[in-house]
């Protein structure tokens, strides 16, 4: 759930337009007076979104009062208007996280930086989710990763590298006979993840024009839509992740990678895209 405080107009817009896709709640706060009682009283809260524009001494007020308060550990911080005047060496006591949006502040720049933030975030909860994955050394992958599926754009390349890591830890857990509360959250990984990289590949094919953008938007959806019903049917225990489930997985997985995604490598290394 997401706390946004004194969010001018092209602020609120980004902001919903960052959390609407993600299926999240914003919660609105005219001032920033209430607003640590209610982070503080209300464990719900993952991403606060503060307005610091005019209101620079208000909002540093309230990130040291976060800074204290070891019960809001874990709780991402994005000032927006604000620069970041820490140290580097500085490190928040109570692990509460801080991200600085310096002015000029601007709709396409605030979302863009948004959903960056998102996308660095699931990297790292996705890589902490595989890890609690115990499996025995040598265990082969279901999909081997090789350099000619690279497209050159460093961010999606990272993403679908993680999509297939996700993929083969599923495949490995459940073929060792991984619990199922074990694959659920595996397979929740998968499927936020999903949501990340088509976000993040669609903003990549607008931002240089590529012409196949509205065919691949379709795919996306298409693709979205099938892992969703995959997980639905999961959580009322309809199916359970079984080798032919997992042969599915896979080429949903290929296909977008070798087939779909591979058609734009081309385009955008002519574009400059990196």
């Amino acid at each position: 759930m997401i706390l946004l405080i004194d969010g001018e107009q092209s602020i609120k817009d980004a902001v919903a337009e960052f959390a609407n896709p993600l299926s999240q709640m914003v919660v609105r706060c005219s001032n920033f007076e209430p607003a640590f009682s209610l982070l503080r009283d209300n464990h719900q809260f993952d991403i606060l979104v503060l307005n610091a524009q005019g209101n620079e001494a208000a909002a540093k007020r309230l990130i040291e009062s976060i800074v204290g308060e070891k019960s809001l550990a874990g709780l991402h911080t994005i000032a927006i208007g604000l620069a970041d005047e820490r140290n580097d060496e500085e490190a928040e006591p109570s692990g509460a996280r801080f991200h600085y949006f310096a002015p000029p502040v601007m709709k396409a720049k605030v979302t863009a930086f948004l959903n960056n933030f998102w996308a660095e975030l699931h990297d790292s909860e996705t890589a902490k989710t595989i890890s609690r994955v115990k499996l025995p050394s040598g265990t082969r992958p279901l999909i081997a990763w090789k350099s000619e599926y690279n497209i050159g754009v460093e961010l999606i390349d990272r993403q679908h590298k993680q999509l297939v890591e996700i993929v083969n830890v599923l495949h490995n857990s459940t073929r060792l006979g991984g619990a199922r509360e074990v694959l659920w959250d595996v397979l929740l990984s998968l499927i936020k993840y999903t949501k990340i990289h088509f976000e993040s590949e669609e903003s990549i094919f607008k931002k240089y024009g590529y012409p196949g953008y509205g065919e691949h938007k379709r795919a996306h959806e298409k693709l979205t839509a099938q892992v969703s019903d995959f997980a639905k049917a999961f959580v009322q225990q309809r199916i359970d992740v079984s080798p032919e489930l997992m042969v599915f997985l896979k080429d949903w997985l290929m296909d977008h990678v070798l087939d779909l995604d591979l058609q734009s490598k081309q385009y955008l290394r002519e574009k400059g895209a990196r």
